[in-house]
């Protein structure tokens, strides 16, 4: 290495680091989104003629696959009254476009700012990531599009059939939605830069933690989703009416995984249709693991229980718990078995949180109907959380007995 070439080249102004990161986020972002609408993909697609419109459409699909609701408003063909909808489409299989993009910008700015060292370079990640929500925020007024379809299946008979007019994203979901995926996203491709840049590359207690939650849950929804996938292919080719949705339904796998682990843990997933015109017809359900389903329509609710084999999800919730501590101290969370549960315990919570938030969706047209779907808290993960904190203290306490044989002076405790 050439220590004197390498100052001068790396020891980059913030400012062009951040906005070289920005650049990147963005280019690629939008790039991958129009080349994904140009096939006729993406979690919203257009009419078959979308010359006009694809480059507005390719924006939109941007925000949209961050889970940023889209608003609409306008008068439909043949109608008189205005309209005004809303959309909000949870996390699905695109959601692959913003993460690579935010990852790829984070690591260009890091990877200008090498010299600046280890925090340097994150923190120009993390800069690039909020000004590119910042700039999202800013554009959101000048994106404009219709569309005719979504990655969302039909739910109940309810299927997302939006009206014809312009949908564009809200300004505030884009500043929240938009900046957790800033925020994560960038930071990983920070992470991935310093790994090779200059200073002590030791990871921190909480970061440790961290990758052993996320990367046990990722695991866990991972096998829930091949499972899902197995189970509605095959049903499907029994019945052959189903097979049009099954690319609606493998778009839909990281939502439904990601549901499938807040249940898990205790969370209830809620799902109501409100028709305002037939409000006989109104529709409610609640789905609780450990408590059944309870389905409310008029004024008549019915509860039915899920049998005894949903606490299979117990079991895989407290084999997550004991592996989730064994992984944290193998990846460096090595001062004592307690912390490292409380630290598990407490970033388990803000993970279920983000899958929570990112997992719900929601469509409605105001004065005519409206559908919610999603997971919510539930009493039931206090005790969850309870023996996330017993269970990976055990097994932080196992990998602190395997390495306090090999150290002499490890804490265990």
């Amino acid at each position: 290495m050439r220590p004197g070439f390498d100052r001068e080249r790396k020891k980059a102004n913030p400012v062009t680091a951040v906005l070289y990161g920005v650049v990147v986020t963005l280019v690629v972002g939008y790039g991958l989104s129009y080349l994904a609408g140009r096939v006729g993909m993406g979690v919203i697609t257009g009419p078959a003629s979308v010359e006009r419109n694809a480059f507005t459409l390719a924006g939109l699909n941007l925000y949209a696959s961050q889970h940023i609701t889209l608003m609409g408003s306008g008068i439909s063909p043949g109608e008189t009254a205005r309209i005004h909808a809303t959309m909000t489409f949870p996390v699905t299989l695109w959601a692959v476009i913003p993460a690579l993009a935010l990852m790829i910008g984070g690591f260009v700015a890091a990877r200008v700012r090498t010299a600046s060292g280890r925090w340097g370079m994150i923190g120009a990640a993390l800069a690039a990531g909020v000004i590119y929500a910042a700039v999202l925020a800013g554009f959101a007024g000048l994106v404009s599009a219709k569309f005719i379809s979504s990655a969302i299946p039909a739910v109940q008979g309810w299927e997302v059939n939006p009206p014809d007019i312009p949908f564009r994203p809200s300004v505030v979901g884009t500043l929240i939605d938009g900046s957790l995926f800033a925020i994560v996203f960038s930071y990983l491709g920070g992470l991935i830069a310093a790994r090779d840049g200059p200073g002590p590359s030791f990871p921190g207690k909480w970061w440790a933690c961290a990758k052993a939650v996320v990367i046990v849950g990722l695991t866990i929804q991972a096998l829930m989703a091949l499972g899902l996938w197995t189970w509605f292919a095959t049903s499907s080719r029994l019945r052959e009416e189903d097979r049009w949705a099954q690319p609606k339904f493998a778009q839909m796998l990281p939502t439904a995984a990601g549901m499938g682990y807040a249940l898990v843990h205790g969370a209830t997933l809620s799902c109501a249709a409100v028709p305002v015109n037939f409000p006989s017809a109104s529709y409610a359900a609640d789905m609780q693991l450990y408590r059944g389903i309870a389905v409310r329509e008029q004024d008549k609710t019915t509860h039915k229980p899920l049998g005894r084999w949903v606490w299979i999800a117990a079991l895989i919730g407290a084999i997550a718990a004991l592996a989730s501590g064994r992984l944290a101290v193998r990846l460096g969370s090595r001062d004592g078995s307690l912390p490292t549960a409380a630290r598990i315990t407490i970033l388990q919570s803000a993970y279920i949180g983000v899958i929570m938030l990112m997992c719900s969706m929601g469509w409605g047209i105001a004065g005519q109907s409206s559908v919610s779907i999603g997971p919510r808290y539930d009493s039931a993960m206090l005790f969850a959380g309870a023996g996330i904190l017993v269970l990976s203290l055990v097994g932080a306490h196992l990998a602190n007995r395997r390495y306090a044989g090999r150290l002499s002076g490890f804490p265990s405790v």
